[in-house]
């Protein structure tokens, strides 16, 4: 029974140590920015952890109310099996409560398990949890790994370097032995040394005012700085270090300059845009100008004709009562003439026609007419 127990231990420490395992490839730059974006990654989870947890056990604790009441025994198991274990699948799409419920109402005598109203609501209860769950979650929470793995793809070298310098340091100050499995003796000097600075208060008081508060920890580990034998050796290394500082800053400029060229494309593509869209509204200007200036012209034109039209019925009116007044003027003197001179019957008096007829040219037609033709 011992055994079984420490085989359970040494099986979850063999896991870690193959999870650990995956930080030899942060020095790979392909590899160890998928780990950074997994690491990322998971920080993001954690911050929904909280929203699926409630969801989850609210999903637990009322279904089994519903339908399994007094039938949970509540022991540590039976309540992590039965709120918590199986609405956990849900995030997966695994319903298995699904055919319990359709059991439950399709059963002719449901009282052993359930009732079928209460199964009936579960159903609701399920499928709302699915809803929220597996879509509204879910979906974003794949739009926040989207977001994180485009931040880290777009400082993929700050990233990488940064990893790979801190992986370095960590290996070049780590303890003696410190690589599994050989890394519990260095744990037990540790804890040697703890012990015997706590049982010996007088020789650690004397230490630290000697030793300047230097830890444990770091009387075992080298410091991270190399110091070269000779002069040659330190020009060596400061001309890597200026070549490598050139072709770090010469490939960020490379990328700034590739993301200049990508945005005076679309700069250039805008501005074409934007001189098309001004060439078509100019032209549409200009032919909504000739459309006014033809309109206004037209009306011009028309108020001209009937200010005519007025003036010639004006001249007509005038002209038609000055000879009315020339006939009875004339008349008169006819009359005159007749009963002095001309009482004769051989000579009668002549008789005057009317000063219109009928063939006269009426001036009322004339102005349409000329509106007529001048709209055409």
């Amino acid at each position: 029974m011992n055994c079984m127990y420490f085989r359970i231990i040494w099986a979850l420490d063999l896991e870690l140590w193959y999870l650990r395992s995956l930080k030899f490839v942060i020095a790979v730059k392909f590899l160890g920015l998928k780990l950074f974006m997994l690491e990322n990654m998971l920080r993001d989870l954690f911050a929904f952890v909280y929203m699926i947890f409630i969801a989850l056990t609210a999903y637990g604790v009322v279904s089994r109310a519903l339908i399994l009441y007094k039938q949970v025994p509540f022991t540590g198991r039976g309540i992590f099996g039965q709120i918590f274990y199986e609405p956990y699948w849900l995030i997966y799409g695994d319903v298995s409560d699904k055919n319990l419920l359709d059991e439950i109402i399709n059963s002719d005598n449901g009282s052993t398990t359930g009732n079928v109203a209460e199964a009936t609501a579960t159903h609701v209860l399920l499928a709302f949890h699915m809803l929220f769950i597996n879509i509204l979650l879910l979906s974003l929470i794949t739009a926040v790994f989207t977001h994180s793995v485009d931040h880290v793809r777009d400082n993929s070298d700050f990233y990488w370097r940064h990893q790979r310098y801190s992986f370095v340091r960590e290996y070049f100050e780590g303890l003696p032995l410190s690589s599994p499995p050989l890394i519990f003796i260095s744990h037990i000097m540790l804890l040697f040394l703890s012990i015997r600075r706590k049982c010996c208060s007088k020789l650690g008081r004397n230490q630290v005012t000697t030793e300047n508060h230097i830890p444990l920890s770091k009387k075992f580990t080298r410091i991270f700085k190399m110091i070269p034998t000779n002069d040659s050796q330190n020009e060596q290394w400061d001309s890597f270090e200026n070549v490598a500082t050139y072709s770090y800053v010469r490939s960020i400029l490379d990328k700034n300059e590739d993301t200049v060229m990508v945005n005076d494309e679309r700069s250039g593509e805008i501005m074409m845009a934007i001189d098309s869209n001004i060439a078509e509204t100019t032209v549409n200007q200009q032919q909504q100008q000739i459309e006014n200036f033809k309109n206004e012209l037209m009306s011009t034109c028309k108020s001209v004709l009937m200010e005519t039209q007025r003036e010639l019925e004006d001249n007509n009116l005038k002209m038609k009562n000055r000879l009315n007044q020339m006939k009875v003027s004339l008349e008169w003197m006819m009359d005159a003439m007749a009963r002095v001179k001309m009482n004769d019957p051989k000579y009668p008096r002549p008789k005057l026609d009317s000063p219109y007829t009928e063939n006269d040219i009426s001036f009322a037609n004339q102005p349409t007419t000329l509106i007529t033709n001048s709209a055409e």
